[in-house]
């Protein structure tokens, strides 16, 4: 059996990234970005009165800059995403957008910024031919994510145009559907913890913290039935995180002399044939 910590695809969490890059990629992420607009939008501290109070105003002038620009230039494919600048001296947190549009043509920087009006910009032209040039934006996790967001119950981070990923393939590879069943796999079992998220009742209130703190409980296991399907489960821990659960197997495989082949334990996951091991730190595991 194998066993790897929750990351729903997220760009809130670093693995969760991976899991969106991944995601972002089977839908068509262009490939070839060469001479596309890559534009930083950021906001004037001095004239508002908090981070929170700037992403207010930022989002929503968003759209609107975003039309301006369709209607100028006539873009039709573009996406963007939010991020966090590191904390300044007074330890707050505050916001910018990176835009992409597919347009190859020369776009005036002083136009660009009084379209803003709302702080800097900053626009270049995009170099390179992969996926890979560009997603360190577009897929870059949130290390530091101020107070104001995990309050939150939604945020959207990512948003494309409409047409900006082709349509969907009819029929995904064996490695797709691997992939999507990792990341689609569902708290379950008849424990306390993973029994609730099949339950129907209302999370709608429940806070971005309060998701992450839930995820961070949540463990996927990967394994093979007598006939060849690959399973995939999701338990609730009873140890309080993932890294908690790589300590006490590592201690456990220490003390016991148990041979790598039976417990392997590394960062991102965990082999073993040792189930007896299991039912301690997952109590819904039969």
């Amino acid at each position: 059996m194998e066993l790897r910590a929750y990351n729903p695809p997220t760009f809130f969490t670093q693995r969760g990234a991976w899991a969106k890059q991944c995601q972002l990629k089977r839908k068509g992420f262009p490939t070839d970005l060469r001479n596309w607009r890559f534009v930083t939008l950021t906001i004037d501290r001095d004239a508002y009165a908090d981070p929170f109070v700037a992403w207010s105003v930022g989002k929503r002038h968003l759209r609107q800059f975003v039309y301006l620009l369709k209607k100028k230039y006539g873009i039709r494919r573009w996406c963007w995403k939010l991020e966090f600048h590191e904390p300044d001296e007074d330890g707050l947190i505050w916001p910018h957008w990176h835009i992409l549009f597919d347009y190859r043509q020369r776009i005036d920087k002083d136009e660009l910024a009084a379209l803003w009006g709302k702080g800097r910009t900053q626009i270049k032209r995009v170099d390179g031919e992969t996926f890979d040039y560009l997603f360190k934006y577009t897929a870059k996790a949130i290390d530091s994510i101020p107070d104001w967001i995990l309050s939150r119950t939604c945020v959207r981070l990512f948003q494309t145009s409409k047409g900006f990923f082709p349509p969907a393939p009819k029929k995904l590879s064996a490695d797709d559907v691997e992939q999507q069943n990792q990341e689609t796999a569902s708290p379950r079992g008849t424990g306390a913890g993973p029994a609730r998220e099949t339950q129907n009742y209302d999370r709608h209130f429940e806070t971005i913290g309060e998701r992450l703190q839930r995820w961070s409980r949540y463990v996927v296991s990967r394994s093979t039935s007598d006939d060849g399907k690959v399973m995939h489960r999701v338990f609730e821990l009873t140890c309080e995180s993932w890294g908690q659960l790589l300590v006490r197997l590592g201690r456990i495989k220490i003390r016991s002399g148990i041979p790598s082949s039976d417990l392997h334990v590394t960062e991102n996951c965990i082999q073993t044939s040792c189930l007896n091991l299991l039912p301690s730190y997952l109590p819904a595991f039969t």
